[in-house]
């Protein structure tokens, strides 16, 4: 797969959100490539505070497990309106009949999960179109033995991990005081940083979203002229 840098989150607020965001995703020519669906958050993760928001908005609290299982039939739903002329699905969360969706998307938008946990890592591998965790919650070592994970369970699905997209949400500083943990944040000099951001790819990492930290049109600056064109040089 070829490998590309993702800048869409650049300027936004560096904190993640547990929302459903939808993003546009640039291929390596820098070519929009359309909409991404993403989940910020799995199940299993944050789980006070996703708990929190279902009950502000009436909805049932369910157990880890059964979140997965919800999960697993939302996909299902979302992939079947989107495609089907009229969809009907009866599962054990959700349950449609007939439902439409108009107009249908020109080409299929590809889905991505944030995952953490062992069944969650499985129902991405097995159904996602791509991962998409967050270096906040799980640092490079971490990300590289749930991306063998992810793969796995792609594989025993019967689908090449290849198709898949490997993105990863990094919070990133060029310049400025040291990270206060340089495990979670990357903060550096332009050829530091550019060095540590080629090493993700290497380690499997197919899309960078960066989360800039500091004056946002000074980073973006340092990052378009002195960081990126590196990466690109040390990822090829």
């Amino acid at each position: 797969m070829d490998r590309g840098v993702d800048l869409s989150h650049l300027g936004r607020d560096e904190r993640p959100r547990p929302a459903l965001p939808q993003s546009r995703g640039h291929g390596e020519d820098g070519g929009d490539t359309g909409p991404t669906l993403g989940r910020a958050a799995d199940p299993g993760a944050r789980r006070r505070g996703n708990n929190q928001e279902f009950e502000a908005f009436g909805l049932p609290v369910r157990s880890p497990k059964e979140k997965i299982e919800a999960l697993e039939e939302a996909i299902t739903i979302i992939r079947g309106v989107w495609f089907a002329p009229s969809f009907t699905f009866e599962g054990r969360h959700y349950r449609t009949v007939g439902a439409e969706v108009e107009p249908k998307p020109s080409r299929p938008i590809p889905i991505w999960l944030g995952t953490y946990g062992p069944k969650a890592l499985e129902l991405t591998g097995r159904m996602a179109d791509g991962w998409l965790p967050s270096m906040s919650y799980a640092p490079p070592d971490v990300v590289r033995e749930k991306l063998k994970v992810v793969k796995e369970a792609a594989e025993r699905a019967g689908r090449d991990p290849g198709t898949m997209t490997y993105a990863y949400n990094v919070s990133l500083r060029v310049g400025g005081d040291p990270a206060p943990d340089p495990e979670r944040m990357v903060v550096g000099e332009p050829g530091a940083v550019a060095e540590r951001l080629a090493s993700l790819m290497a380690d499997g990492i197919t899309c960078l979203n960066l989360w800039l930290s500091g004056d946002r049109t000074e980073q973006r600056e340092r990052l378009a002229n002195d960081v990126l064109p590196a990466v690109r040089e040390l990822a090829r």
